[in-house]
Order: C-alpha cells, then sequence, then structure tokens
C-alpha cells in the first residue's frame, strides 16, 4: 500500500478547471473528486492513501499539484474520492528532492517532464510528507506528539559525505548565515535525525555550534523549525514541545548541541493578553491560516509589537509564513490584520506591522502593487482593507512620523487603498519631493505610481525625479514611470533601471531601509533583492520578461558596478531556464537548450555570475572555451574514457568531474585522475591542475603545497609556464575581483595562489596589483614567499585587508595566520587591529588568547614598529 502521484493532462485539467472567470491559477481549488485513469500501478493505493494530481503547466514547465484524492477507491471509469479540497499550488522547486519509491526521483529531459510523469509513481513517505506540507494539508496537530527522539548524531567533514538534499539544507543555511559554501559551515555544524511515534525519521535537524539550529523535513528543504538560543521555534507549537522535551535527554555534544531546549510559544510571558481586534469574541483556534490552527497568532502579534531584537523579526517571519500567499487568504487574515492595526500606536517598530499589513490585504504587496487600483479583492481581504480604512486618520498621520523607515512604509499600506487617494495624493508628492530621507522619497513615489494615472501631476513629478543624483530615487521614479505607464518600453527607461538596480539596501536596523518589495528587514528569505525583484515581477506582470533580460544583459557589458552585476545576474537566472539549473553544477554544452545556449552566449560577453554554476562555468575564457568562441585548453579538450562500463568522449573538466566522483586515483598522491592521467602531460598537464583550482569548472583537484613544489620541479626548464600562469593569474584575478565587488565572502586558497604565482615569482615577475586576490594566509612557507615579493606597503595593505575580514569562529586561525608573517609588515596598524581580534576571543578562549598577546610582546621586542 503507498500514496501515489498521477498526472492530470493539460486538455482535461483545462476543461475541468475552468468556470466563469476563467482558468483557475494558484491557490485556486479544483473541485474535482475523480481520476480518470485505470493504471494497474494505481492498485497499489490502500486505505488511508493518498493520490496526488499535477499538471504542467507553462510558462517553462511548472508542475502544479491541483489536487489531493484522500483514500480514492476504484470504479469503473478510474478512481473515486471525495471531492478535493487542496488549493492548487506550485511544487517545481520540489522536483530535485521527490524521491518515488525507486529512491531515484523525477529525472525528466527539457520539454519532456509530461512525458515522464505519464505513468503512475508510488511515493516514498518522506514525499507525501513534502507534499503536503507544500500544500498545506499537512496537519501535525492532529497527531498525537509523542515518542520523539533525537537520533544519529554525526558531523560531516565533507559534503561529498552528504546526500543531495542535505547538500541543499545547508545551501539554504549558507543563504542565512553569509557563508558561501558547505566547506565553510560544516566545522560548526553537528547533524541528528530525529524520529517520530512511529520510529520513521521526521524531521532532520542541523545544530550550529552551542545554541542555534534549524529543523528540516526529512529528505528536503522544507524548514519547519528553528533554535534560537536554546529554544525551539516552530509553527507547529505541540509539535516544538515535544522536541523540547526530546532535547532534554541528549548529552552535550562536543560541539554543543543543545541540551534540555525548551517550547518557545504560547501566551506571552508576563501573561498579558496579546492585542486583537475585538479579542474577547475571535476564538483564534477555530481559525486557520497556511500552517493550520491560528491560535498562535495573538501572542506573535505582541511579540512583533512589543519585542525586541531577534524576538520581533522571528515574530514577522512568523506571521508573514502564516498570513501571507499568493492570491491566498485564510480564515486568519482579516481578524490579523485587525489585531495588527489595534496594535499599531504602541509598537516599538510599526513600520514592520505596516508592511505586515500591506502583505495580508494584497496576498504581498508586491503583487498588490502590480495589480489594478480599483480590481476586486477577496473577501478576507476586503475586510482586512476596511480595518486598515478604518484607522485612515492615524495611518495618515504617520506620514509625518519621525523615523524615517516609519514614513517610508506607510505609502505601501496607503498605495492599497485607494479609497484614500483624494487625501493621499498630494501628500505623497509632497513627501517624494521633500522629505529629507531618500527612502521616503523613493517609496511615496512607488504609492503614486498605484495611485496616479497617467498623463496626470503624478507622471511628472516621476520624470522630474528621473534626474535626480540619488540612485534610489531616480530609479524608483524609472520603475514607478513603468508602473504607471502600461505601454512604456522598458527600453525607454533602460538608465533609470541601472541606477535601480545599482542601488543596495544599507545594512540592518538603519533608518534609510527601502521597506518595499521585500526589503526589510526581515526579508532575508527574499530569493531576489528587492529592486531586482521589483522589476522581474513587473516584467512578469506586463509579459515584458524577454525585454528585461535583455536590457540587463546588454548593460551588463560595459557595467563594472558590482552591486549592479549581483542582481542582473539573480534576474538572469530568475528568468531563464539556467535558473532552474543546480547552482554548482556545470553543463556540457550539448545539454543546454536553446534558450539557455542564447542566454550563455550573451553572458559569455558579460562578467555576470563570475564563478560560475547553475550549468555556467566561470566567466572569462573558460565560458567563451566552454561554448567554442574561443580555442580550447587543456581542460576544455576531449578525452575518450570508460565510465560505468561504457567507452565516452568527454572533455576533460567533466571527465574530471566525474572521475572525482568515482574516487578514481591512483595511491601516490597523484592529483590526476587515473583514466585522464595520461592525456595530460608537461605544461598542460600543470595548466590543467591550475586552471580547475581556479574555479573556472566549479570544481578543483586534490593537491597539497608539496606536491606542487614536485610539479614545479618537473617543468623546469619548460618554455611557456610562465606566460600560462600570467593569463590565469589574470583570469582568476580578474573573476574574484568581480565577485568581491558582488558582495561574495572572500576565499583564501594557498593551493591556488602557490600554483598560479609561485612560477611567476620565481621568474622575476613583478605580481599585478589585481593578482592579489590570490594571495592566501597560512603557516606555510610559501605564503611567506609569496608576501615578500610583494611591495612593503601593498604587503601591509594586503594584511590588513586579510585582518579587517570578520572570519567569525575562525579568528583564532586569521590571528595564527598573521603573527607569522607579521616581521614581513611590522606596522601600528597591523598590531592593533590584532589586539582588537584578540581580545575578541579572550572571553571564550582567554589562555589561547593569552599566548597570542605573548607572541605579539615578543615580535614588539623586536620590531619597535609595531608600537605594543
Amino acid at each position: 500500500m503507498a500514496s501515489m502521484l498521477a498526472i492530470v493532462s493539460r486538455p482535461v485539467f483545462e476543461k475541468e478547471a475552468t468556470d466563469e472567470s476563467g482558468l483557475l491559477g494558484i491557490g485556486g481549488v479544483y473541485r474535482t473528486g475523480c481520476y480518470r485513469g485505470r493504471n494497474k500501478r494505481l492498485e497499489a493505493l490502500g486505505k488511508g492513501d493518498a493520490l496526488f494530481l499535477v499538471t504542467v503547466r507553462p510558462p517553462g514547465e511548472q508542475l502544479w499539484l491541483v489536487a489531493v484524492l484522500e483514500s480514492p477507491e476504484p470504479t469503473g471509469e478510474g478512481w473515486q474520492a471525495k471531492e478535493n479540497q487542496t488549493p492548487i499550488c506550485d511544487i517545481s522547486h520540489l522536483l530535485q528532492e521527490l524521491k518515488l519509491d525507486t529512491g531515484k526521483g523525477v529525472a525528466a529531459k527539457p520539454g519532456r517532464l509530461a512525458m515522464s510523469l505519464q505513468t503512475p509513481r508510488k511515493l516514498a513517505a518522506s514525499d507525501v510528507r513534502l507534499l503536503r506540507a507544500a500544500s498545506g494539508s499537512l496537519r501535525l496537530k492532529s497527531e498525537k506528539k509523542s515518542g520523539y527522539a533525537f537520533t544519529n548524531p554525526r558531523k560531516p567533514r565533507s559534503p561529498e559525505e552528504l546526500a543531495p538534499h542535505l547538500q541543499r539544507q545547508l545551501r539554504a543555511l549558507g543563504e542565512i548565515h553569509g557563508r558561501a559554501s558547505i566547506e565553510e559551515q560544516l566545522p560548526f555544524l553537528e547533524l541528528w535525525d530525529v524520529t517520530g511515534p512511529r520510529g520513521e525519521v521526521e524531521l532532520e535537524a542541523w545544530f550550529y555550534l552551542v545554541d542555534s539550529g534549524s529543523l528540516f523535513m526529512a529528505g528536503s528543504t522544507e524548514e519547519v523549525g528553528k533554535v534560537i538560543q536554546s529554544c525551539f521555534e516552530c509553527q507547529d507549537e505541540d509539535l516544538a514541545r515535544e522536541l523540547g522535551k526530546a532535547a532534554g535527554a541528549l548529552p552535550e555534544g562536543e560541539l554543543g548541541a543543545p541540551r534540555g531546549v525548551e517550547w518557545v510559544g504560547g501566551e506571552p510571558e508576563d501573561g498579558k493578553r496579546a492585542p486583537a481586534a475585538r479579542a474577547e469574541e475571535i476564538d483564534w483556534k477555530a481559525l486557520d491560516h497556511a500552517q493550520g490552527s491560528a491560535r498562535g497568532v495573538p501572542s506573535q502579534v505582541e511579540k512583533l509589537a512589543r519585542g525586541g531584537g531577534q524576538k520581533r523579526a522571528d515574530a514577522f517571519f512568523s506571521l508573514h509564513g502564516s498570513l501571507v500567499g499568493q492570491n491566498a487568504w485564510f480564515g486568519a487574515s482579516a481578524p490579523a490584520a485587525a489585531a495588527l492595526l489595534e496594535a499599531l500606536s504602541g509598537a516599538k517598530e510599526p513600520d514592520l506591522i505596516l508592511v505586515l499589513v500591506a502583505d495580508i490585504i494584497g496576498a504581498d504587496h508586491t503583487r498588490a502593487w502590480l495589480s489594478p487600483k480599483a480590481g476586486p479583492l477577496a473577501a478576507q481581504a476586503e475586510l482586512a482593507r476596511a480595518a486598515a480604512l478604518a484607522r485612515k486618520d492615524e495611518l495618515v498621520g504617520l506620514l509625518e512620523a519621525k523615523k524615517p523607515v516609519v514614513r517610508a512604509a506607510v505609502p505601501i499600506l496607503l498605495s492599497l487603498l485607494p479609497e484614500l487617494a483624494q487625501q493621499t495624493l498630494p501628500l505623497l508628492m509632497r513627501a517624494a519631493v521633500e522629505d529629507r530621507s531618500d527612502a521616503v522619497k523613493a517609496s511615496a513615489m512607488l504609492g503614486l505610481a498605484r495611485l496616479g494615472e497617467p498623463g496626470s501631476r503624478a507622471e511628472a513629478l516621476l520624470e522630474a525625479q528621473r534626474r535626480s543624483e540619488s540612485r534610489l530615487v531616480s530609479g524608483a521614479a524609472s520603475l514607478g514611470l513603468l508602473r504607471l505607464v502600461p505601454g512604456r518600453p522598458f527600453a525607454d527607461e533602460a538608465p533609470g533601471i541601472q541606477r535601480w538596480l545599482g542601488w543596495q539596501a544599507p545594512r540592518l536596523w538603519v533608518d534609510e531601509l527601502l521597506p518595499w518589495f521585500g526589503g526589510h528587514m526581515s526579508a532575508w528569505h527574499q530569493p531576489l533583492p528587492a529592486p531586482a525583484r521589483a522589476l522581474v515581477e513587473l516584467a512578469r506582470h506586463r509579459d515584458r520578461t524577454e525585454a528585461l533580460l535583455d536590457l540587463v544583459l546588454a548593460a551588463a557589458e560595459t557595467h563594472t558596478d558590482g552591486v549592479f552585476s549581483s542582481q542582473a545576474g539573480k534576474i538572469v537566472l530568475e528568468l531563464s531556464e539556467l535558473g532552474a539549473r543546480d547552482a554548482d553544477s556545470v553543463a556540457l554544452v550539448g545539454e543546454l537548450s536553446a534558450q539557455e545556449r542564447q542566454i550563455a552566449e550573451k553572458l559569455a560577453r558579460t562578467c555576470l555570475l563570475p564563478q560560475g554554476g547553475h550549468g555556467l562555468p566561470a566567466a572569462g575564457r573558460p565560458r567563451r572555451r566552454w561554448l567554442g568562441l574561443e580555442p580550447p585548453g587543456p581542460l576544455d579538450e576531449n578525452v575518450e574514457l570508460e565510465l560505468d562500463g561504457e567507452r565516452k568522449v568527454l572533455p576533460v573538466w567533466y571527465a574530471w568531474r566525474a572521475c572525482q566522483r568515482m574516487q578514481l586515483f591512483a595511491d601516490d598522491g597523484d592529483p590526476l585522475p587515473v583514466p585522464i592521467k595520461d592525456s595530460l602531460q608537461g605544461l598542460d598537464r600543470y595548466e590543467a591542475i591550475a586552471d580547475l583550482n581556479s574555479g573556472s569548472y566549479r570544481s578543483a583537484c586534490r593537491i597539497d603545497l608539496e606536491r606542487i613544489e614536485q610539479e614545479i620541479a618537473a617543468l623546469a626548464g619548460e618554455q611557456g609556464l610562465v606566460e600560462r600562469m600570467e593569463r590565469l593569474a589574470d583570469e582568476a584575478g580578474a573573476r574574484l575581483g568581480a565577485a568581491l565587488r558582488e558582495g561574495a565572502r572572500p576565499t583564501f586558497d594557498k593551493t591556488l595562489g602557490a600554483l598560479i604565482l609561485l612560477p611567476l615569482i620565481r621568474a622575476g615577475r613583478p605580481l599585478k596589483a589585481e593578482w592579489e586576490q590570490l594571495i592566501a594566509f597560512d603557516e606555510a612557507p610559501q605564503v611567506r614567499e609569496i608576501l615578500e615579493a610583494l611591495p612593503a606597503e601593498r604587503r601591509e595593505a594586503r594584511i590588513s585587508s586579510y585582518l579587517a575580514w570578520d572570519a567569525g569562529p575562525a579568528t583564532s586561525y586569521q590571528i595564527e595566520h598573521v603573527l607569522y608573517v607579521l616581521d614581513l609588515a611590522p606596522s601600528e596598524r597591523i598590531a592593533r587591529a590584532l589586539l582588537q581580534k584578540i581580545e575578541k576571543i579572550a572571553k571564550k578562549l582567554p589562555d589561547r588568547a593569552e599566548a597570542y598577546a605573548r607572541r605579539l610582546r615578543t615580535l614588539a621586542d623586536k620590531h619597535p614598529a609595531l608600537g605594543v
């Protein structure tokens, strides 16, 4: 017996899911209780099983879950069950996570997804949980919560030890924690399985250092809870409570897996009743939202209004995830909006409440901003808007609030209240010109773009503000014009769009934050930065995605601004098929679709996505060689080898990666896999090793400093090595520089610097400033040799920039690396920075901090310039 996955053909769905208002979309309910299919595989359905019905929709190949038939029974025509109650949802993002009963998941070539699903498939237990969570039909609250246990603790040392879905979990966590790679996270993580009452693994828990962590549904990247300061926080409070009990029995792990973790939820700690609109009349337990029962809403509203720091941000995220959905409203939507507005006057950060209420009214305010201002709303949205209109005087008054973040947030909500347009339009026009804050000016103009009319004073004001010196203001003016005037070509606003994408939101908790489009402090979960998201949604709304793609790709050919490049790259991935590919993958060119090939050729003329991934190699010559736009290098030549019992002809870089996965190496420490070892000799061999380690194909070979010295010695007297390494240094330095300008975390790879720079230094070539990105730090003689080759002033600057990097838990290693080379740049500036680092670790590592201080004093005795 097993639940099943079956497809509804496109013609059948479009016929049956159409009513007087048109074809059902995301959030609609496909009212069907039958499936007309007689495939024998469906006979595996038993009592308590479910039949999950999907269909494939354009554009691209979106996979929609359109119905869940509970306990279906066979009939003469197929299978019959109670009428479906599950809203339609897009589950395209879950394709890579579905395992099926085979454990191999869904394998479909581009354009063949519907064909690959023609045969009904048995679902694994983890698939069922994943689909129910995505559709909102998972109701853990109805299950008996007992018998949870944390089991199988382990500390993976490398990504290769992790299943693909666990790697995806860590990539998701990397976005949150600001770590660029899985490797950087693993030293500080501990992984546990969490078994449920039936003894099955239901959750996977990553504990980060002592008091933090994340809980994922087993086998997926669906995050269901967090550990924050040794407290479990989940949407399902019963589950959080039971997990807290289970964790109380844990021994304290070497990395500090929490012991006695508590549950957080329910009533406010001070016992005060959470604010709500006529709270005494509302039975919150009887209301629902996206996560089930709404009984926790009053408590979360209280935390949002009066909590502090992380507690407030977590409450915002919890309420947003529960009450805001694309084209979806819930029984708790309007009561929650009223309760939030009731809490507005005494709130510490009212801007978050304003944004959240706007999101509830519009099923996210970005969608509502794009919709017609007088368009119909769902009943719950109308009620929520009525609650806002009842407080119109208070809302309008907030346009004069003291804090810029509040003045910037009010226009979001006012733009969704066209009934107040006559009163608010003059006020927004004044704010757009006179306010001291650029964020308030931009916000006011975006409000005007929805409430104003083409040809009005609002349009004239936006036209004038396009000439502002502020990137944010001029960019918002261009975006507002595109929204206000439906037929306005994107190309007409190309300069403004570039300035808009070149604006970077300031750091968190500051007054110049633009709260639109997910740009508020709690929007780290947004897949796109706020400016990029605004343009993408507008382009989709106007069916102009190709125009936007062409615009950013053309601009990127000459643009060198890192903020613009970062957002432009994200737009390309969001609007092209490349975005569906794995972030760490590089594809064979022959595997690309026509659209992917076209986009890749345009990207080859830019530095966008400098480090590659999503099917692409790194920017520059590797990408052009890969596409055949430049002559091949050693990594691009074809090699014939046997893999999985088949003779294949593959480019060296691809064959190398395949051999790495299969561990096809000799025992003598040779960095080349055995099947391709004989195909690379001399200079080609060395260049291939260095090129691969530079990240040109999102991979690296295993090589240490001792082996590098052997490889260099083997090429003594060979002509051409210096010229090849100079070219590689130029390419790798340019890519790393572009990545750092885009905000990537710096990486320090001692093997890469040694491979490329040592041959140049030993040949007497001076090191260019652009190559300094390749200089790593480590307690190795090669590091000293490279730093010694720099002029004294640049050497000091390079060490200072490394020391300025926030190394987090690795700060002690950073201190050791600098102490090792401090005699090469004995300056007071570096010594002061070192002392600050030592003081930073003194509380947690007093003995180590004292040892570092002694070493610094010893160095100061020999080098008085340190001034210690």
